[in-house]
């Protein structure tokens, strides 16, 4: 059975869905797994002290994994707090929305885990019934991805999925499916080969820091796999 990891890219905001998602997984889950959740670095002393007698929570900041220009400056805060209404003024300064942050948390995998499967769940769901590792349908020998069908998909999405598609080289394929789903399963060896794919076709760091800029790498990742593995390597749920 390939060994798991359960990871969450959580905020203050999120703390108490977060609790209702672990008190479900620790009612329903018949298995044993770390739990992983990154937030921002004021907010680690709130979940440490929530999360202190769960020995299976594992709180990591993710500042520590994220490039500072993702983060508000400290004269953005300030205007933010006095000058609220001015802040349009000042958007160069303002960082990335955090659902961006936590994407490319996502995409710093490798250096938090190093090998399994990584099974990503939002601090914004529970479980409702027993479950095992076996329900998420993991193999030795292929990759695990599990196929969304959504009933509709916006414009923007379909943008994200042919962007991806044509920064990765991948012929051009359908837009009425994707694999971005909760959960997902990521794997290290994966992102990392993608961590190579983006250095080899940008020309410089503050290219790769642009285009990591978008989110669209972590929703590509999420959508295709790198070129070196093809989908016959990836078992389709």
């Amino acid at each position: 059975m390939t060994q798991i990891t359960f990871f969450t890219p959580s905020y203050r905001g999120d703390a108490q869905r977060f609790a209702l998602l672990r008190e479900s997984i620790n009612h329903f889950y018949n298995g044993q797994a770390k739990h992983i959740v990154a937030v921002p670095s004021p907010d680690k002393r709130l979940f440490t002290k929530l999360f202190q007698d769960d020995k299976n929570v594992e709180i990591l900041v993710q500042n520590d994994f994220v490039d500072p220009i993702f983060y508000p400056k400290q004269l953005y805060k300030y205007i933010e707090r006095i000058f609220p209404n001015q802040t349009w003024r000042f958007q160069k300064y303002a960082g990335r929305p955090g659902w961006i942050t936590q994407q490319i948390v996502k995409l710093n995998i490798p250096a938090i885990v190093n090998n399994g499967a990584v099974v990503v769940l939002d601090s914004d769901i529970f479980f409702i019934r027993p479950f095992s590792d076996i329900d998420f349908r993991l193999n030795k020998s292929l990759y695990t991805l599990y196929k969304a069908i959504p009933e509709s998909e916006t414009a923007k999405h379909r943008g994200h999925m042919k962007w991806a598609r044509d920064f990765l080289g991948l012929e051009s394929g359908s837009t009425e499916h994707h694999y971005i789903t909760c959960p997902a399963i990521l794997y290290p060896e994966i992102i990392k080969e993608l961590h190579k794919f983006i250095e080899k076709n940008t020309i410089n760091r503050g290219n790769y820091l642009s285009l990591i800029n978008q989110a669209f790498l972590s929703i590509s990742f999420m959508v295709f796999l790198p070129k070196k593995y093809t989908i016959q390597k990836a078992l389709i749920l």
